[in-house]
């Protein structure tokens, strides 16, 4: 009988702690960076400052285009190739980050949390330049100079931390690549035979050309060798205000 009475307790006891309601646990709103802008503005700045002290402008390149023309006008036949080479940015009028266009995007799952500070730069009025050559069947090759000019190339410059294994990581994309209206590539000498061949120039040419590669050749690497070493990432602030 004492046996039985022991063992109900016991039953009773572990009823009780498991239909017992837990404590309540209050989830945290609001979470933000601290100063997150301040610091993605900065980043991109010194980004671009090593990039045009240490890489060089001359050095964002662009690989050889070539194209097989057969155009005519006015009685003029053109039947070859043109090749596009030693390409490379010549000049660009400024670059902007705008202030608006910064945002945190939180990713959470039950593995944890990330957040990337994502944003992009805009160069504007950005002329390629390029030394071109036309081999003409059966004739001599001709030598020529050419300018495009990109009213924007736009670059997302993006910066991501782990909260689980507290890496930072960087990425960047191409995100536009425009021309003015009614822009064309630009000859030096212009004769008629640059008039035919600057019919079938196509701005997005320059982006399979390497302008599309600059974000991961140039803008990441140079992202990547100054994460961390001079600005601290920006910490949470928990149950904070919707803008910091």
């Amino acid at each position: 009988m004492i046996k039985l009475l022991i063992l109900l307790s016991v039953i009773l006891c572990c009823v009780i702690a498991t239909t017992y309601p837990p404590p309540l646990i209050k989830p945290v709103n609001n979470v933000h960076l601290v100063d997150s802008k301040e610091y993605y503005l900065n980043m991109v700045r010194d980004t671009w400052s090593t990039i045009e002290k240490e890489h060089g402008w001359f050095n964002f390149k662009l690989k050889d285009i070539v194209q097989d023309v057969q155009e005519s006008i006015y009685g003029f036949e053109l039947n070859g190739t043109v090749t596009y080479k030693n390409g490379f940015l010549k000049s660009l009028h400024h670059m902007s980050v705008a202030d608006d266009g910064i945002q945190q995007v939180w990713t959470c799952n039950p593995y944890g949390c990330s957040v990337m500070l994502r944003g992009s730069t805009k160069m504007a009025d950005v002329d390629l330049v390029f030394d071109v050559e036309v081999s003409r069947e059966g004739q001599e090759p001709l030598f020529y100079s050419s300018t495009y000019r990109h009213s924007t190339i736009e670059f997302n410059m993006n910066i991501i931390k782990n909260y689980t294994s507290s890496a930072l990581s960087v990425e960047s994309h191409l995100v536009a690549l425009s021309a003015g209206k009614d822009e064309k590539m630009m000859f030096h000498p212009s004769d008629h035979v640059t008039q035919l061949i600057q019919r079938g120039y196509k701005s997005s040419l320059n982006s399979d050309a390497g302008v599309s590669a600059w974000a991961t050749d140039i803008i990441v690497p140079a992202m990547k060798r100054l994460m961390g070493q001079t600005r601290p990432f920006p910490d949470l602030c928990y149950n904070c205000p919707a803008k910091l």
